[in-house]
């Protein structure tokens, strides 16, 4: 995968979404952050970096395979207003990724610095779970103006989701606050939503000074939306749900101040612009 860095690229700001461990919903979130912050009037890049599990190229069903401009730029797809590149869209997807650190790293550079996103806002990273060598080297990369963590409620997930927050917090990348997905389920019968699974959360959150940004119930609607390849906010009637207005405000509100620095201070995210 050679490709040539064009130079012109301005992105404003990034955020990491990630989770302690994998099957809470990460990739769901941060797909449906992305539209929710488009849908808000910001220009979205969407980076699909969970290269060993790559998911966006599903749930936006992407060609197999992307372009390549003139001058050897990586070509991100488009869809419903955002651009979208995906590990997905490059390597076969019935072939496993058996790469040690030096050779993600490599990789990871290339999915954002050799890539054709032009001038935007925001890029949204839908990073690998853990803590190991893709996070440290996406913070190096990308330096993000923040993170937002993703978990379910249980106690085995919330302990994972702990070290993650460490790691944030190590690697100096602020944390916007925390997203508990499948966070119980609405019972028609009681017209309430009813808990899965024994729960802490609210004890973790107040513990870690972690801002809980958003609950969101399990919904098999939301499952079916990324199976079809139209995530849950590329509808207009879901966007107006108050838990995901909820989560999309509270990042929206975040990015805003660091766009508008970045700009006056003529920044691409952290790093300054040379002219």
């Amino acid at each position: 995968m050679k490709t040539k860095r064009t130079g012109r690229n301005k992105i404003y700001s990034s955020i990491l979404i990630g989770s302690g461990k994998g099957g809470v919903g990460k990739s769901m979130i941060s797909a449906n952050v992305a539209l929710g912050l488009s849908k808000e009037g910001l220009k979205v890049g969407l980076l699909d970096a969970d290269i060993y599990g790559p998911s966006q190229s599903h749930f936006f069903n992407l060609p197999e395979r992307t372009g390549a401009s003139s001058e050897g730029g990586i070509i991100p797809h488009e869809k419903h207003g955002i651009k979208i590149l995906s590990m997905g869209s490059i390597v076969d997807k019935s072939k496993p990724l058996i790469w040690r650190g030096p050779v993600v790293h490599r990789a990871l550079e290339q999915l954002t610095n050799d890539v054709e996103w032009g001038e935007i806002d925001v890029l949204v990273a839908d990073i690998p779970p853990g803590t190991g060598d893709p996070l440290i080297s996406l913070t190096n990369i990308l330096k993000p103006s923040g993170s937002v963590l993703v978990t379910t409620p249980q106690n085995t997930s919330i302990n994972d989701a702990l070290r993650s927050k460490g790691a944030f917090d190590k690697l100096k990348c602020e944390i916007i606050g925390i997203v508990a997905n499948m966070n119980g389920y609405f019972d028609e019968s009681q017209n309430k939503i009813l808990p899965l699974f024994p729960s802490e959360l609210k004890k973790f959150v107040g513990a870690e000074k972690l801002k809980l940004l958003a609950e969101i119930p399990f919904d098999p609607k939301i499952a079916e939306s990324c199976e079809s390849g139209k995530p849950y906010l590329s509808q207009i009637k879901n966007q107006k749900q108050e838990n995901w207005q909820n989560l999309i405000s509270e990042i929206h509100r975040f990015l805003i101040k660091k766009i508008e620095k970045n700009k006056k201070y003529n920044r691409i995210g952290k790093l300054k612009i040379i002219d």
